[in-house]
């Protein structure tokens, strides 16, 4: 599994999800409240 992507802003999750999509890849998200730790990690896998 490749390395999360952290984006601070709208403009960046958009553009991120714009080079994914073109890409033909797949999208998760999960939201947190600022404090990223292995158990958000765990959420995707």
């Amino acid at each position: 599994m490749s390395q999360p992507v952290v984006v601070d802003s709208v403009a960046a999750l958009r553009a991120q999800i714009h080079d994914w999509r073109r890409d033909g890849l797949r999208v998760a998200m999960v939201p947190t409240m600022g404090a990223l730790h292995d158990g958000h990690i765990s959420l995707v896998r």
